[in-house]
């Protein structure tokens, strides 16, 4: 155990057979790891090492070697309800790894009276002491959250939980590479094409050293008119293939970027879309952190836009419009694309193994179809982290998601189902019933989607001048009822 965590992540302090890990993982999305069913729950993972946060008490592996080096210490108060809390919060606060294996599960029969399923609250000396140390208002542990109630400010030093336990988890790991393609033939405005190259740049900049973000262009254009773009792709890799003579060649251009990239994991941005770099770093932390070949979901969104000047079509008028959450990607199953192309990290190998003729049929739901691909495949680990990372540009004309004519979407359909149900080898993961993909979306998604679904309706009680707080109360107890009902219509069983 210890000569395999050596290996993978040579940073590794303390592991757990049981934790809180700082990105969601698996089909559920979860982001508590059991390998084996509990007093908390039942099992969610199978044969994946992760970086975690907190794990659980029940068994420990302790590097002992460099937590001497470090002078790791507990506080004296540290008692049986503490210190896997405690012992998780230290480690990583020494800049050690925290980790979840699968090789260290243990049944564990807890015989602690009352509901051993509901965390005990901490102590008042240890909730001081993790005020004092970490910037968190709340922190999750196998058994529940324990509310800090800390106040952050800008000069804060002390250690956001999360982003400390994945730096920790990436000391000492090989460099991931991520490739960033946008596919173009450079006949839409060159503003947005400015925008997308741009916000990719930013991104790559602010993403720390785990991670390099390689941006490239592909076109099947015959000569590329980067004179037109005042220098700003001067630094990036364009490269132009060959395909067929067809009137939607972006499946084809994936192909060849997948032949002809070099890279772990591969990025499709369209040439009118853009990213956020605000969590630039926590991206690139989780994809290196994560084991190789993990499919990686993203916080994607659509954006309303009504193009503004000529020659600046970019900075026109935008309103935002619907949200596709990571954690909600298992709802693919039922049919219906919930995840765009920029919405997944997809890992290089796949786009090797989609057959031949996926490429030449397959146009419009080139992202269904490869998302599908990945998931009945059953090989690559599901990451959802659940942070916006890019917008999709959906303007009145222009692009194909607004056509009026669905014919198109439709035969794209059809033909995505064919290849999917002749898949070779294909798992039954497609028998799935829809109430238990339902029941698999946690509690934090169906929030989300209810904040979604009210967002007009908020604003419009705004504008007419009801209270800040009379909204508030009203929202919450609506939200709580909003969730009470999806969750008991989730657990019906699929008649």
């Amino acid at each position: 155990m210890a000569d395999l965590l050596n290996s993978e992540y040579p940073n590794w302090g303390l592991a757990g057979n049981q934790a809180v890990i700082p990105f969601g993982v698996g089909l559920g999305a979860s982001t508590v790891v059991r390998y084996i069913a509990d007093p908390q729950g039942p099992p969610n993972l199978a044969g994946q090492i992760l970086p975690a946060q907190i794990i659980g008490s029940s068994l420990m592996f302790l590097n002992l070697r460099d937590m001497r080096r470090k002078n790791l210490t507990l506080p004296s108060w540290a008692d049986w309800n503490d210190y896997a809390t405690l012992l998780s919060v230290e480690v990583i606060k020494a800049g050690l790894g925290v980790f979840v294996c699968p090789q260290l599960a243990l049944w564990h029969d807890c015989s602690h009276k009352g509901d051993t399923s509901k965390q005990e609250q901490p102590s008042t000396e240890t909730l001081a002491y993790l005020r004092r140390i970490l910037k968190n208002s709340m922190i999750t542990t196998p058994t529940g959250a324990i509310n800090l109630g800390s106040e952050f400010s800008g000069s804060d030093q002390r250690l956001d939980l999360e982003m400390a336990s994945l730096r920790a988890a990436a000391i000492g790991r090989p460099r991931k590479t991520v490739a960033v393609v946008v596919r173009t033939r450079f006949t839409r405005p060159k503003s947005y094409l400015n925008r997308t190259i741009s916000t990719a740049k930013a991104l790559a900049a602010a993403a720390g050293d785990s991670t390099n973000f390689e941006i490239y262009i592909v076109t099947d254009k015959k000569s590329s008119p980067l004179a037109e773009y005042d220098g700003l792709l001067a630094d990036i890799k364009i490269i132009e293939f060959e395909v067929p003579e067809v009137d939607d060649s972006r499946y084809h251009l994936v192909k060849h970027a997948a032949t002809g990239i070099k890279a772990d994991y591969f990025w499709f941005i369209d040439d009118d879309d853009w990213v956020f770099p605000n969590e630039a770093e926590r991206l690139a932390l989780a994809i290196n952190a994560v084991p190789d070949e993990s499919l990686i979901f993203l916080d994607c969104r659509h954006f309303y836009e009504t193009p503004g000047p000529c020659g600046n079509e970019a900075a026109g008028k935008i309103k935002a419009g619907k949200t596709f959450f990571a954690k909600t990607f298992i709802m693919s199953l039922s049919g219906k694309n919930e995840t765009p192309f920029c919405g997944v990290i997809y890992p290089h190998s796949l786009f090797l193994s989609i057959p031949e003729q996926c490429y030449k049929t397959v146009v419009y739901y080139e992202d269904f179809m490869s998302t599908m691909y990945a998931l009945l495949m059953g090989r690559y680990l599901p990451v959802a982290v659940d942070k916006l990372f890019a917008g999709i540009s959906i303007r009145p004309s222009g692009n194909t998601v607004t056509e009026t004519n669905r014919r198109n979407w439709m035969y794209a359909n059809s033909v995505v189902t064919s290849h999917l149900v002749n898949m070779p080898g294909g798992s039954q993961m497609m028998s799935l019933p829809l109430s238990a993909l339902l029941n698999s979306l946690p509690s934090t998604s169906l929030s989300l989607r209810f904040r979604t679904m009210t967002l007009p309706l908020r604003r419009l009680a705004i504008k007419m001048g009801i209270p800040h707080y009379a909204l508030l109360r009203i929202y919450s107890k609506t939200k709580n009822v909003f969730i009470r009902i999806a969750s008991a219509l989730s657990n019906r069983k699929n008649t």
